[in-house]
């Protein structure tokens, strides 16, 4: 079979293959054309503002693949308000286990949110340059990294760092999410997009689900009586009625974020 090749290319003249090459070229530009909604010689409404890419989304339609990375996209957003739920909840039990003060202690928070500023604008210049589901990809992959990073800090120093790293993947995660998603839905369904707040809402709640889990039973017992204001407050009363060690019992936070860490991972 091998001795056919050659004398098969003999039939063929330089001109004839060149011609049904064009041939062939021709029947794909009509193909695309028609895709698109074009006229067959390349005739395209003025008044249509839509770009070829979009009209031939527009044609196909919601698929499975739009509506699976409407499911994905929407986990991002998840993922985000989840951790943001999580730093307000350890905020008491991470003042007690690392004995700051009131004026130290929203250094923790200030920290995640400017990590997310940066994280907002670098991702965003990311994705143009590497590409909308690479940029997605690693915002997950950075934010389960840097969770696990935060559950294993030894200062409050460190954490605030881990929680600065946490907030820069946190904060490209969401511009990156929802501009994945619009590119690829038929102009028709682009109001989904807002579904993407149901996700971002469940993460709170699933937030505190784990922290209803996790915390009761793996932190320091709260014995004290009556209504404390102020969370510094809170923190030297619990120290002064009940000796704890911090290193032993008071854990719960950091089950809690490395929990949060490895559902980010396994979404």
């Amino acid at each position: 079979m091998a001795s056919l090749a050659p004398r098969a290319s003999i039939l063929w003249s330089d001109t004839a293959m060149a011609e049904n090459n064009y041939y062939h070229d021709d029947l794909d530009v009509e193909q695309q054309q028609r895709l698109i909604g074009s006229d067959v010689d390349g005739e395209h409404d003025e008044d249509d503002p839509r770009t070829p890419l979009d009209k031939t989304i527009d044609r196909i339609g919601m698929g499975s693949y739009q509506w699976a990375l409407l499911s994905l996209c929407g986990f991002g957003w998840m993922a985000d308000n989840m951790w943001i739920q999580a730093v307000a909840i350890i905020l008491p039990r991470v003042q007690q286990h690392y004995h700051v003060s009131d004026g130290v202690i929203g250094g923790l928070s200030s920290s995640m949110f400017a990590g997310m500023m940066i994280g907002a604008v670098g991702w965003g210049t990311c994705s143009d340059l590497l590409g909308r589901s690479t940029a997605f990809n690693l915002t997950l992959f950075f934010t389960s990294v840097f969770g696990f990073f935060a559950s294993l800090a030894n200062s409050f120093g460190t954490l605030c760092f881990a929680l600065f790293l946490l907030g820069s993947a946190v904060g490209g995660s969401m511009p990156t999410d929802g501009t994945l998603l619009l590119e690829h839905m038929p102009k028709e369904k682009q109001y989904l997009v807002t579904a993407l707040s149901v996700f971002f809402s469940f993460g709170s709640v699933l937030s505190a689900f784990v922290a209803l889990l996790v915390l009761p039973d793996n932190s320091c017992p709260n014995t004290a009586s009556g209504p404390i204001s102020g969370l510094g407050t809170l923190a030297k009363v619990l120290d002064a009625v009940v000796p704890c060690d911090v290193e032993k019992q008071n854990r719960g936070w950091k089950y809690l974020l490395m929990t949060l860490a490895t559902i980010v991972r396994l979404t």
